[in-house]
């Protein structure tokens, strides 16, 4: 390739160098004569340009393939230089990009384990919070239920002993008409009645009679309870 753009300088320079010279001869011709060249002569000169120029259009086009083809080689040994690794020039660059993709896989890695790790500890606290919600829940159920049949319980106790004490109270009225109309049909005062034995004599009006009476029973009522409790 070198030879050939040699060889065409030296042609395309000698062209110029004989150009110039036929110039100035013509010039001088003409400056002296005043005549014009020659149709024959003009005809051999434009005949040497016309072969001249498509001598170096020919020289054109063949380095033009030649430089063609040096790039093809060029390109195709440095395909194979970089397949092998065997390229200095990209070797830094491709170290570089291998370690930055190194420290990328490492960098998502640890992100990785560190969202795992905050995932479980959501789970971990979610799942205690859960189960303190759900003790809680439970304990105030229970409370409440406990609640709930200690009231039932009091107001059947209550209602016990109410649905008692009024049928003693009933018993009491009957008994005291019964005695009203005796002492009606009778008309006048009894006699008293001789008791033996140890006896109790109650001075006090009926509804003092009733209250003691109730209280004696809830006391019995506490003392049983309280013996079945200790059993």
């Amino acid at each position: 390739m070198p030879t050939l753009s040699n060889e065409s300088e030296g042609e395309y320079m000698d062209y110029d160098d004989s150009d110039s010279e036929n110039y100035s001869s013509t010039s001088g011709d003409s400056d002296s004569d005043g005549s014009a060249l020659d149709a024959q002569e003009y005809r051999k000169r434009r005949n040497e340009l016309i072969d001249r120029l498509t001598s170096l259009e020919t020289q054109y086009s063949i380095l033009k393939e030649q430089l063609y083809t040096e790039k093809i080689h060029h390109t195709n040994a440095l395909l194979e230089r970089l397949q092998s690794g065997t390229a200095e020039e990209f070797k830094k660059p491709l170290e570089e990009l291998r370690q930055n993709m190194t420290n990328r896989i490492q960098v998502a890695g640890a992100l990785k384990n560190f969202r795992i790790e905050a995932i479980n500890n959501r789970h971990t606290a979610e799942k205690l919070a859960c189960e303190q919600n759900l003790q809680n829940d439970k304990s105030l159920l229970l409370a409440e239920l406990q609640e709930n049949i200690e009231m039932k319980m009091r107001k059947l106790e209550e209602a016990r002993n109410n649905a008692r004490f009024p049928s003693y109270e009933q018993l009491l009225k009957k008994n005291r008409k019964q005695m009203m109309k005796k002492r009606k049909i009778e008309g006048c005062r009894r006699k008293p009645v001789a008791v033996k034995g140890p006896y109790v004599v109650y001075q006090l009006d009926e509804e003092s009679i009733i209250e003691d009476w109730a209280t004696i029973k809830k006391s019995l009522q506490l003392k049983r309870c309280l013996q079945k409790g200790s059993r």
